[in-house]
């Protein structure tokens, strides 16, 4: 019995680290944050602000990615066009380089960036920002002041 036993748990410790198949150490590959599924498109969804007392930033899904997930702080490549509800564009990427940010670390405006860290590469979404995560009560020359706002976001590479 303590034979069947001992050949039970080798049987076992094989089975859990693949080494036994060769006599020797299998190369282990570092796991990669997968993260939760990939959003359907067409689905929607909210995403709230990294702190409270902020309303949600409203997502569509306009595309699936299938790509490595967005973590905070890391570095991605995206296109983006930017406007206020009811407004021309104030400002794109389209037709130009995808834009370089870190994802989380106030490169782009607090409703984008609570969005990029739920992304994964190839997801393609619109948001619909308030006003209190986009300009607030600035306003500029396309972007009324309080005005909530629309963007496109493609994440094109994940870092």
């Amino acid at each position: 019995m303590r034979h069947l036993t001992a050949i039970l748990a080798l049987v076992l410790a094989c089975t859990l680290t693949t080494a036994c198949d060769s006599g020797g150490s299998a190369p282990v590959a570092a796991p990669t944050p997968a993260g939760p599924p990939a959003q359907p498109a067409g689905s929607k969804f909210t995403v709230d602000y990294m702190s409270a007392g902020f309303p949600p930033v409203q997502v569509e899904v306009l595309k699936a990615g299938t790509g490595k997930m967005v973590v905070y702080g890391g570095m991605l490549t995206m296109h983006y066009t930017g406007n206020a509800v009811g407004k021309e564009p104030y400002d794109t990427s389209r037709g130009k380089q995808p834009k370089e940010v870190g994802a989380g670390v106030g490169k782009v405006l607090p409703g984008v960036d609570a969005a990029l860290i739920k992304m994964r590469e190839g997801d393609h979404w619109k948001l619909t920002i308030p006003a209190e995560l986009g300009f607030g009560d600035k306003a500029g020359p396309k972007v009324p002041a309080n005005s909530v706002l629309e963007f496109e976001v493609e994440i094109v590479s994940v870092e």
